[in-house]
C-alpha cells in the first residue's frame, strides 16, 4: 500500500502544480479584464511591472463588493493578478498602485528564491 499512496501524492503534486492557478481562478469566480472598461486598472498594473523589471501579469476581476487583491502561478511568466470591483471603487489611483504592487511582490520573490536555489544547488 505505500507505493499506491506514493503514486497518489505525485500524482496530486503534479494536477496541483498544473492545474492550481486555474482551479483558483474558477473558485474565485474571477474573469479575464475588459482592458477598455478597466484602462486605469491595466496601466497601473503595466507601469508597476515595468518598474519592478516583472512581466506583466493576467489581470482578472471579481464582481464582489469586498477589497481584495491576491497573485496566482506557478511563476512570475504565468503569473494572474486578481482584483475584486470593492477594492477599485474604495481605493483612490495611489493606494490602488499600493495594493496591486503587494500582490506583484509574490512574483518577484519567486523568482528571487529560484535563482538563490539554482545558485546553491
Amino acid at each position: 500500500k505505500p507505493p499506491l499512496r506514493r503514486y497518489f501524492a505525485c500524482a496530486t503534486a503534479f494536477l496541483i502544480s498544473r492545474y492550481g492557478s486555474r482551479m483558483v481562478l474558477r473558485a474565485a469566480h474571477a474573469a479575464p479584464v475588459d482592458r477598455t472598461r478597466e484602462a486605469d486598472l491595466v496601466r497601473v498594473v503595466e507601469n508597476l511591472c515595468i518598474g519592478a523589471g516583472l512581466p506583466v501579469p493576467k489581470i482578472h476581476l471579481v464582481e464582489t463588493p469586498a477589497p481584495n487583491a491576491f497573485a496566482t502561478g506557478p511563476d512570475p511568466q504565468h503569473a494572474s493578478l486578481v482584483v475584486t470591483r470593492g477594492l477599485l471603487t474604495l481605493l483612490d489611483r495611489s493606494m490602488s498602485s499600493a495594493s496591486t504592487l503587494h500582490g506583484r511582490v509574490w512574483a518577484g520573490r519567486w523568482r528571487s528564491s529560484q535563482s538563490r536555489r539554482s545558485r546553491w544547488s
